[in-house]
């Protein structure tokens, strides 16, 4: 079996974090896991620096060591891990009297800690592994402990459950704004065609939770447009919709909404879609690029299970795949659901 690979980005310069990076791979080491440095690697054909970026997105947990200085290529390192999602743990240097960061690096700093997301945006990333630390010795330590407790939970594949209606749209929700390749979803009636309801509503008097996972969809879908590594599938039950448009108090909306979105699926080159999915397939579930969950919905409340966990998505993902090579024009869609006038 192979062992994890462990990735280790930071400055390299001699005056910075140079005996830091040597004690690191010690760390790993003595977990009987593989370190990936550029130091260590080999020369080849292909630049260095594309196969330290390669080496990103095959490694399984990265680990990222800050002091003084946040140079480009380090930054680039970082944001390879952040698309694939690879598990991500920061250190963070001490700084000792007359020693200070550069701007880069304070504003990358205040982002992540969550002090100042001016510069992020909606982008800026959720790390839950942020620690200090002052010598070698309390690097070393630190260090073991964080990459055990990242493999543990990489082990544990215990899924997580929800139980009311309000959290089901805040796990949506979530799903949704983490994912940053791929977002998989199946409702039975679709949101972003009939809103939040109830019906006819304005968005700002829609519940909050509905409004926030309504908006989330939207800007999943603009994402799509403005970025090629993107993809969106969208599918919904045709029965279902159907029954939704012969309740709806203004069919007409309906219709207009199902004409933007399969304008969108043709700007974006139809790396977002809208899907009719088989009729024998229940819902709501959710896929992110490793984080998948599907409801039991009743009455008043829903049960959820989710798991994040790279495997079960995998096999998810490729189920809907093979869905999402159904297509549907805009004229026979109208018509299915009765809205061809």
């Amino acid at each position: 079996m192979s062992k994890l690979k462990v990735f280790v980005s930071s400055s390299q310069t001699k005056r910075e974090l140079e005996y830091d990076r040597e004690i690191a791979k010690i760390a790993i080491l003595e977990l009987q896991l593989e370190p990936v440095m550029f130091e260590g690697l080999s020369a080849r054909s292909k630049d260095r620096r594309a196969v330290y970026i390669d080496e990103v997105k095959n490694c399984d947990i990265f680990v990222l060591i800050l002091w003084k200085t946040l140079r480009p290529a380090v930054k680039k390192e970082f944001d390879e891990a952040i698309s694939n999602n690879r598990p991500i743990l920061i250190f963070v240097k001490t700084l000792h009297c007359g020693e200070e960061r550069d701007a880069d690096l304070r504003k990358f700093l205040h982002g992540i800690q969550g002090t100042d997301r001016a510069d992020w945006g909606e982008s800026v990333p959720y790390i839950p592994f942020y620690v200090h630390y002052d010598t070698l010795r309390d690097l070393k330590k630190r260090m073991k402990e964080g990459i055990i407790a990242e493999i543990s939970r990489m082990l544990a594949r215990e899924p997580i459950s929800t139980y009311t209606r309000q959290e089901l749209y805040e796990l949506g929700t979530r799903i949704t704004r983490q994912a940053r390749r791929q977002l998989f979803l199946f409702e039975q009636t679709p949101c972003l065609v009939f809103g939040p309801r109830e019906y006819g509503q304005p968005i700002n008097e829609a519940l909050f939770y509905e409004k926030e996972y309504y908006l989330a969809l939207q800007e999943w879908i603009e994402l799509v447009d403005q970025d090629t590594t993107r993809q969106f599938l969208y599918f919904f039950n045709a029965q279902a919709t159907k029954e939704e448009v012969q309740k709806h108090p203004n069919p007409s909306q309906v219709k207009e909404t199902l004409v933007t979105l399969k304008e969108k699926e043709k700007q974006t080159g139809e790396r977002f879609r809208l899907i009719p999915s088989p009729p024998n397939y229940s819902g709501p579930i959710a896929l992110g690029d490793n984080w998948f969950a599907f409801w039991l919905v009743g009455e008043a409340d829903a049960v959820t299970i989710s798991f994040v966990n790279e495997k079960v998505s995998d096999a998810v993902s490729r189920n809907f795949h093979q869905m999402g090579s159904r297509r549907i024009s805009l004229e026979k869609l109208l018509k299915d659901l009765k809205l061809n006038f």
